[in-house]
């Protein structure tokens, strides 16, 4: 492999597998990577006595890929592939899952720039009915942007050569004035702000399958299994009589004069905010809410780096539900028109 450069850009299927030649390619957000990998899941055959096989046969044909990105508030295509449940309404956008419903399928095109041996061609490859099964949304530190990590299969796969010229590449167009990416900001349980993030982990496993049609190596369709959904912070409060109350009493004890791990009742809901406002009018222009209903305390631990570091409260949990509402000046997304 001589390629110098890769770039990624998707639109969404109507038919597994099959790229709808009506739509635009969409740009994925800033940062990204991408890799994908083929497995013919081939199969050795030997005969009785011999060391070295005899044959080789292919079994079904599976795919598998990821990409990695930072979060923006002005580049929200991709979620409306990440779950399928969507709404818009005033600016603001929801994203969440929905029984009876599966996420849909997208086919994505990537791109190598081969320009390190003279006369190499280009290389084009088009996946074919991807179909995410788990989406991670992190936070490193309490300054750093939220960092999106998808990953998924896909059925099918073509690929061609050819000379590209630079316009083949419009995602790599300059576009830093436009991007904006999305911080964590503070934990909010009930209606009060109880804890400062300084690092988040919040993800869904969608326990996705394919499923193979008859008397053929390849995928045809898929379906959903149950949805795993977890989230995990390390965080710190300046009221710490407030935050264990809220925390580990499910949000119901106000009387709480210790905190504890054990016979925790749900708390009733939990929000991850964050906001911006470009103006700095006082109104935010762009905002994000992670909003978590009915959330059990997992596991429960303190820590702190070294004598001079905050003294972090690091739970992890377990969610039945969530929404994540995307305030941003875009309009309704594409993917669902």
């Amino acid at each position: 492999m001589t390629g110098t450069r890769v770039s990624a850009v998707f639109k969404p299927e109507q038919t597994l597998g099959t790229e709808d030649s009506l739509r635009d390619w969409l740009r994925f957000p800033s940062k990204l990577t991408f890799k994908y990998q083929a497995n013919n899941n081939m199969r050795e055959y030997y005969s009785i006595g011999s060391k070295f096989m005899d044959n080789a046969t292919a079994g079904m044909f599976t795919g598998t890929w990821e990409a990695g990105f930072v979060l923006d508030y002005r580049y929200l295509n991709i979620l409306g592939l990440a779950f399928e449940g969507y709404s818009y309404e005033n600016g603001v956008h929801s994203f969440y899952k929905a029984n009876g419903m599966r996420v849909p399928s997208m086919s994505v095109r990537v791109k190598k720039l081969n320009r390190i041996v003279d006369g190499s061609k280009d290389q084009t490859t088009i996946l074919k009915g991807c179909v995410l099964k788990s989406i991670s949304i992190n936070q490193s530190s309490g300054n750093a942007p939220l960092e999106c990590r998808i990953s998924g299969q896909y059925v099918d796969e073509t690929s061609d050569y050819s000379n590209l010229s630079e316009t083949d590449y419009p995602e790599y167009y300059d576009d830093s004035e436009d991007c904006l990416p999305i911080e964590w900001a503070c934990m909010v349980i009930g209606d009060k702000a109880v804890a400062n993030t300084e690092s988040v982990s919040f993800s869904v496993e969608n326990n996705l399958q394919l499923m193979s049609g008859c008397g053929s190596r390849f995928y045809t369709n898929y379906d959903e299994g149950q949805t795993t959904i977890s989230l995990s912070t390390s965080c710190y409060s300046k009221d710490p009589e407030t935050y264990y109350q809220k925390m580990y009493s499910g949000g119901f004890d106000s009387t709480l004069n210790a905190p504890r791990v054990k016979n925790l009742k749900p708390i009733p809901e939990m929000s991850i905010r964050s906001s911006y406002d470009e103006d700095d009018d006082g109104q935010a222009d762009y905002s994000l809410s992670l909003v978590c209903s009915k959330v059990w305390v997992n596991s429960a631990g303190q820590y702190n780096f070294d004598a001079n570091s905050k003294i972090l409260d690091n739970p992890q949990f377990k969610v039945k539900n969530f929404k994540l509402n995307i305030k941003s000046d875009t309009g309704r997304i594409t993917v669902w028109e």
